[in-house]
């Protein structure tokens, strides 16, 4: 869902309420969710930030919904250098 997500917000600035599910020992960095949105980012060319994490309650014996806010950086662009010239 995230990569169809993506392309509908702005590439500079676009801002996003990523829901996701956490087990208590994720909490409260839940680097898991980050990971996994960082690198979807990522293989679509955009830099992204992350603003928040927040609880946003339980779902069963140390399950949580979190939601984690994070805006778009921009495009990622990458530098080559020619080593021939």
């Amino acid at each position: 869902f995230l990569r169809v997500l993506l392309p509908a917000l702005k590439s500079q600035g676009g801002k996003c309420h990523w829901y996701d599910f956490a087990a208590d020992h994720e909490m409260p960095d839940c680097q898991r969710t980050r990971d996994l949105v960082t690198k979807v980012c990522g293989e679509m060319g955009l830099g992204m930030r992350v603003l928040h994490v927040a609880n946003a309650g339980s779902v069963a014996k140390r399950q949580y919904r979190i939601c984690l806010d994070f805006e778009l950086t921009g495009p990622i662009t990458t530098t080559t250098t020619d080593d021939a010239a």
